[in-house]
Formats: C-alpha cells, structure tokens, sequence
C-alpha cells in the first residue's frame, strides 16, 4: 500500500510560550482546524511541507513540494494557505493550493524548503531545482514568487521563476533558507558541491525582479 503525506500544520505547540512547553507538552488548541491540526493534500502522490510564515492578518502560509502526477512524475514548488482559524483559505490559488514546475516539466526535481513573505503580500519560495539536459542532471538554487491571490507573478524572473547555478550547474546547489532585504532583493543560502567530495556554504542575491544581482 502506498503512503500518502500531505501538508499539515498545528497549533499549540508552535505558538506555546517555551514556559509552558515543560507542563503542557501535549497540548493542542482544539479551536485551531480539526482539534488543533489541520491538513491539505496537494497532490496524488508525496506532499511535503517544510516552511511557514504568518501574514500580518493571521492567515498561515506553508511551503514545500508535492508529486501530484501519481504514482510517478515530477516535483513541484507548492504552497499552501490556511485561514487563521485553520480552514484552508479557499481564496487563494485553486482551493488555498498554488503550485508551479520551475523547469523540465513534468519529469522535474523541483523541491522548495523555505518561503518568505513580502511587505506587498508577495509569497516568495526558495529550494532548488533539477532537471537533465543530454544525460546529466542540472540542480540550480531556485525561486518562485506567487502573487496575494496564488496566482504565479509573471513580472518575476522567467513566469515566475528563477533559478542559479553556484558552480557551473555540473553537480548540486540546493537552497536552504531565503530572506528578503529592507530594498527587496531576495538572499538564499544553502549548500554547493564542490567536488564530488567536498560540498560548501552558499549564498545568491537576486533583485525584485528575478535576475541576479
């Protein structure tokens, strides 16, 4: 039987003062979704979720990535957006799920970790992303950027996307972590191979607009 994940969140735990964690480590606020957790399923296949950043009005947004061509095919960038009360947020994306390929399609490794908010309500996603070009495999640090409403925002990088290579694109950049500048640019950092043996930090600078800096 194949297991199926989907994106999950819960309350209590996350937002419980560390004071109270020792006395009161099981928990919940059952008034948050389904007895404090509530879930999304993305896809048909791996749901992963990996990052959550909280909009100024309460509502979650959690980012990771999801297989929903069952039982193979590609991964893709996807986000997810729960209202305060834990219900899914209907009015964004299709049925409060946005979810894009950064390249290669539908046979693409395209895996995000972490996700940012910006001051204009902009959801910005960083991981990497893989694809294979005559017969070797490409992994690039890689961004998205949705709009408020879900929808992909066309005036970043190429439809959305963005993607760079720390070292020739021959072995393995993967972002971990991205933050947002006071000026808008966009940092990621993460980990490069270097060697087959010898793998580094790493870090890239994008502008508002997708391109490198």
């Amino acid at each position: 039987m194949r297991a199926i994940r989907v994106f999950t969140v819960s309350m209590g735990l996350l937002l419980a003062p560390l004071a109270v964690l020792s006395a009161q480590t099981t928990m919940l606020d059952t008034k948050f979704g389904n007895n404090g957790t509530s879930l999304a399923l993305v896809g048909l296949g791996v749901d992963n979720g990996y990052s959550i950043a909280l909009q100024p009005d309460g509502k979650i947004v959690e980012a990771g990535y999801s297989n929903d061509i069952a039982p193979s095919g590609g991964y893709k960038f996807a986000v997810v957006r729960f209202d305060s009360n834990g219900t899914i947020d209907s009015t964004f994306g299709t049925d409060g799920i946005a979810s894009t390929f950064i390249a290669g399609g539908d046979s693409a490794d395209d895996e995000a970790f972490s996700v940012a908010l910006q001051l204009d309500g902009k959801i910005v996603l960083a991981g990497y992303s893989a694809d294979t070009v005559g017969g070797s495999r490409h992994v690039a640090f890689a961004l998205a950027r949705f709009n408020p409403d879900g929808a992909l925002d066309n005036t970043f990088g190429t439809g959305g996307t963005a993607r760079a290579f720390i070292n020739g694109g021959d072995l393995l950049d993967v972002g971990r972590s991205v933050v947002i500048q006071s000026d808008g640019k966009i940092v990621v950092v993460g980990s490069s191979v270097f060697t087959y043996t010898l793998y580094g930090f790493s870090a890239a600078r994008f502008n508002s607009n997708g391109t490198l800096d």
